[in-house]
């Protein structure tokens, strides 16, 4: 796994200090890197505005709140700090995600963990606005960590996209080395999920003309050519893993990750997101967009290089 320097882990209400931590700590002592806290108070309520006189400025409440939850913080993670890492803490005021991209864009973050607090229902996603407006506008990885009782993932899985583009070959790259080594650390079961299609396929055989047994053999070779650069990032990143543990499939990327990752019981999904690069502004791809608002497993979203964050400094 590329070299780690700083994680911030986000302090969420409740159960963030438990496997969320566990895993913090884990990364933190591996890398030597950096492990800091980070919550937000948010601006005060209209309606406790109203209740504020002159003789108490909305500011010290504002710096009260933030000092009680410094110390609620320090607090929660004091009997963690005899282990060798010693996190630190950071409350700030002002808008959750935005002082939250600010500090990975200002402490030069190299991975952002986040501890879901939602419990996906058949109404209800996994990750709700936060964990979606990091994914959108945080530049480093984001860590989405769905509550468990668990220190350590028994399934991991690498969804790659090999499709022939030096964005999708270096993000794959990225992808299948975070994997395998997550992996290896976690002492998990690693799996790889690659979805693959003909392009226009039904347009081919019917308005494009060619006969069916041309598609299928134009089918034949794009099938071969995503299974040599599979097999090649699989040879390259982790060549112990076993074939039956590489899902090679034809069709909808999202609809067989989702798939694969419900029958194998995989507990986390490496997974990128495809966007504009380069340019200021994130639009998530498709297939990320609906993994996200089904999946029911944690997700370590990885964004393709010249990522830039629409939240400023």
């Amino acid at each position: 796994m590329e070299k780690i320097k700083n994680v911030l882990l986000v302090g969420r209400e409740n159960g963030w200090e438990d496997s969320p931590l566990a895993k913090a700590l884990m990364l933190a002592g591996v890398h030597q890197a950096r492990l800091t806290v980070i919550d937000v108070i948010e601006g005060l309520p209209s309606d406790l505005r109203m209740l504020v006189n002159a003789a108490v400025h909305i500011e010290d409440l504002q710096e009260t709140a933030v000092n009680y939850r410094v110390e609620e913080l320090e607090r929660l993670i004091s009997p963690i700090k005899n282990t060798g890492v010693r996190p630190g803490v950071k409350v700030l005021p002002g808008k959750l995600f935005v002082e939250i991209t600010r500090e990975v864009l200002q402490s030069k973050i190299d991975l952002l963990m986040v501890p879901t607090i939602a419990k996906r229902t058949l109404r209800r996603p996994l990750f709700g606005s936060l964990e979606m407006h990091l994914i959108r506008k945080c530049p480093c990885p984001v860590w989405l960590i769905k509550p468990t009782r668990r220190k350590k993932y028994r399934r991991i899985m690498a969804a790659v996209d090999v499709y022939e583009n030096p964005e999708s070959t270096s993000l794959s790259s990225r992808i299948m080395e975070i994997g395998a080594s997550l992996a290896r650390m976690e002492g998990s079961e690693l799996h790889v999920v690659h979805a693959w299609e003909l392009f226009g396929e039904r347009t081919l055989s019917g308005r494009g003309g060619l006969s069916r047994s041309d598609v299928e053999s134009l089918a034949g070779k794009v099938r071969a050519e995503h299974l040599d650069r599979v097999t090649g990032l699989v040879n390259k990143y982790a060549p112990e893993i076993s074939s039956e543990r590489i899902h090679f499939l034809k069709g909808d990327a999202a609809s067989i990750i989702l798939q694969v990752a419900k029958r194998e019981k995989i507990e986390l999904i490496v997974m990128g997101t495809v966007g504009r690069t380069g340019l200021t502004g994130f639009l998530i791809g498709n297939t990320a967009e609906t993994v996200l608002q089904q999946v029911d497993s944690s997700v370590l979203a990885v964004k393709p290089e010249g990522f830039v964050s629409p939240v400023k400094l």
